[in-house]
């Protein structure tokens, strides 16, 4: 009895010394902020990320400017319904969904024990976790901050080239003299010469004289009607100069259109009471553009993110097979799925599947797999998922 005693003894204390330095080489503790109880001077925080969506907009914007004889332009030209109205006209013609990943206040995690010292835990600027042991790579997200830009004013367009001739207009009136000549009054003509401003109408006559004349030459360009020491490349080159000059003078009854884009971003951060909501972005009309508050005229753009939950068994998983004890692993995220679908009014205008972070579920590295000699973890940091164990 008391040999087996002894043995009994002694089984125990090799149990107690073994597991003593299996706690040495593994002794780490992972414990969320919001539960540390004090501040651990040899610690180390990181953050699992959360999905930021990022919308970039950009938007057509066409000024129109009348032609100053466009009311002449059926009469000298032949061309009917000459728009008689400057306007401004915006259009949604892109819209790009993107995702970058920023701490998540919420899961903030504070890392201590021994063990902390043979790790090499790599993070980001923002202590977004990026790996253990593993090759430090230089990660950065292009962010550009939601803007309602100040809209650029376009330049306003003016027509200096009316035409051709002087703007003046010169007329000769004959005007009759009374003068006496061998005792008898006579009538001599005399010619007066007079020099007023030309009338709109008068300028318009000009300048569709002289898109006339730049036809007909034109036309005589294209049927060889041209001295032979011209060569080809040159017909070519005039035929494109008479083009441009055509067009400038067309302006002046069928009017000026100036085509620019301004681009704008926008934020979003979803979580799962929002998935099936719709969010504002911002408010669009195609009179005056994007504006970040409703004003009538205005429609509504908004946001929507659906969940795929197909994470949705891993939580169920764990909900029945998770052991109520301290946690001693290193948390990562699941990410899941989301749909994004952006809407204007009740049109769907983009529309781009992404993995959302914070969608998803977490898990851990068990602190045993930590302790192995030369073990290399790789996290991607836009997501806080698993990437590789070695």
């Amino acid at each position: 009895m008391y040999i087996k005693q002894k043995q009994m003894n002694r089984y125990l204390v090799v149990v107690l010394i073994f597991s003593i330095l299996l706690s040495c080489k593994t002794s780490l503790n992972v414990t969320n902020i919001n539960n540390a109880e004090k501040y651990e001077a040899k610690s180390l925080m990181y953050y699992l990320p959360e999905t930021v969506i990022k919308i970039d907009v950009e938007v057509t914007r066409t000024v129109f400017t009348k032609g100053k004889f466009n009311e002449f332009a059926e009469k000298y030209l032949n061309i009917e319904n000459a728009e008689k109205t400057d306007f401004v006209k915006y259009q949604l013609s892109d819209i790009d969904i993107d995702s970058y990943g920023e701490p998540d206040y919420n899961n903030g995690f504070i890392i201590t024990g021994k063990a902390l010292t043979d790790l090499k835990i790599n993070v980001t600027d923002n202590f977004l976790l990026a790996g253990i042991n593993n090759k430090a790579e230089n990660y950065s997200e292009s962010i550009n901050p939601t803007s309602f830009l100040i809209e650029k004013e376009s330049e306003k367009f003016f027509f200096t080239d009316l035409t051709s001739k002087r703007a003046l207009n010169e007329t000769e009136d004959t005007v009759y003299k009374r003068i006496k000549q061998d005792s008898v009054f006579i009538k001599v003509p005399i010619i007066k010469k007079q020099t007023g401003i030309k009338t709109s109408e008068i300028k318009a006559e000009d300048a569709a004289n002289l898109i006339i004349k730049i036809r007909k030459k034109r036309l005589k360009l294209l049927y060889g009607e041209v001295e032979s020491k011209i060569e080809e490349v040159s017909i070519k080159d005039m035929v494109d100069g008479l083009n441009s000059i055509e067009k400038n003078y067309l302006e002046l009854f069928i009017g000026h259109t100036e085509v620019d884009t301004l681009n704008y971003s926008f934020e979003f951060t979803p979580n799962n009471s929002q998935e099936l909501t719709n969010n504002i972005l911002f408010y669009f009309s195609e009179k005056y553009g994007i504006n970040s508050t409703n004003i009538k005229g205005y429609e509504p753009v908004t946001i929507k993110i659906l969940k795929c939950g197909k994470t949705n068994i891993i939580e169920s998983y764990k909900a029945k097979n998770t052991v109520q004890n301290k946690s001693n692993g290193l948390f990562y995220r699941i990410p899941d799925c989301g749909v994004v679908q952006v809407f204007k009014n009740t049109d769907l205008v983009a529309n781009k599947k992404i993995l959302v972070a914070q969608f998803g579920t977490t898990a851990e590295i068990p602190s045993e797999i930590l302790s192995k000699k030369n073990i290399k973890i790789e996290i991607n940091p836009k997501l806080g998922s698993l990437k590789s164990i070695e």
